[in-house]
């Protein structure tokens, strides 16, 4: 739920990749011959992955149909609720992971989904009111370890990004929310 690159981030671990302890979970939770539908706008990198989970849940018996669609759409899947699966980018510009955690804290009014586990809402709320940078450490390295345990989100990949530009500008400053300030850039005289 936090990115290495952003600030208080700990390291919690990787969920074990294990089809047939899979497999015999949904069975003996009674799930047969389940399905399911993920929405994905189009372009990017974003399809790509969408077939990977797919595979994924192909491995264990669950279906996963896969629709794409413009943006607009996309985000009214969320709002109607007409998709049951889908990704997001949570990015931190400013490298606080409040900046991040906030887009899917319980009460959220954005499309990015929402996350309803009490714990979770307190660990965010108690880091972003939490001025101490050593007890925000504490709170933001509980959160992880309380998202990690329960499964709450299961976190794909971490984007690096690269800038190559010309020597003649000035003002480029990587960002870590992959946006470059263009009010700062100019053509050296």
């Amino acid at each position: 739920c936090v990115a290495p690159t952003v600030s208080f981030y700990k390291s919690t671990g990787t969920y074990e990749y294990n089809p047939e302890k899979a497999k015999q979970l949904l069975k003996d939770a009674g799930y047969e011959n389940l399905t399911f539908e993920a929405f994905i706008a189009e372009g990017g990198a974003g399809i790509r992955l969408m077939e990977i989970i797919q595979a994924y849940w192909a491995d264990v018996g669950v279906t996963m149909n896969i629709s794409t669609g413009d943006s607009a759409t996309w985000v009214e899947s969320f709002t109607k609720g007409t998709c049951d699966l889908s990704l997001m980018n949570m990015t931190a510009m400013t490298q606080d992971p409040a900046h991040t955690l906030m887009q899917v804290v319980g009460d959220a009014t954005n499309i990015t989904g929402r996350i309803p586990d009490e714990k979770f809402n307190e660990y965010v709320l108690a880091g972003l009111s939490e001025l101490d940078q050593t007890k925000r450490a504490q709170i933001y390295a509980d959160l992880q370890k309380h998202v990690y345990d329960n499964v709450l989100q299961i976190p794909m990949f971490v984007a690096n990004q690269t800038y190559g530009y010309w020597d003649y500008l000035e003002g480029v400053i990587p960002d870590p929310g992959q946006q470059l300030d263009m009010r700062i850039l100019s053509i050296k005289a």
